[in-house]
């Protein structure tokens, strides 16, 4: 990824990793220094963009056992009220 790019995420997760010691931020895609296709993103072409698994809330508190699902976290659905559902099926 952009030079710029990987000292800002290197940055973020250290500031996280002080603030959040027990809890866990997983990169799920990063683009090539240069930029290039990376499917399934239209907009992922100019090598500065970091797809980065936000934890969810379960009961109040941080949750990320979905995060480890790679490219079936697109598939996550969310009723009106932003609450978890399961993976959405075709």
């Amino acid at each position: 990824m952009n030079d710029k790019v990987l000292n800002t995420l290197l940055a973020s997760y250290s500031n996280l990793e002080f603030s959040l010691p027990n809890e866990l931020f997983y990169v799920m895609e990063c683009e090539n220094t240069l930029g290039g296709k990376l499917t399934p993103h239209h907009t992922h072409q100019d090598g500065t963009s970091v797809g980065i698994m936000m934890p969810l809330l379960k009961d109040g508190k941080l949750y990320s056992g979905l995060d480890t699902l790679g490219v079936n976290h697109y598939l996550l659905d969310f009723d009106n009220d932003e609450k978890y559902i399961s993976l959405y099926t075709f």
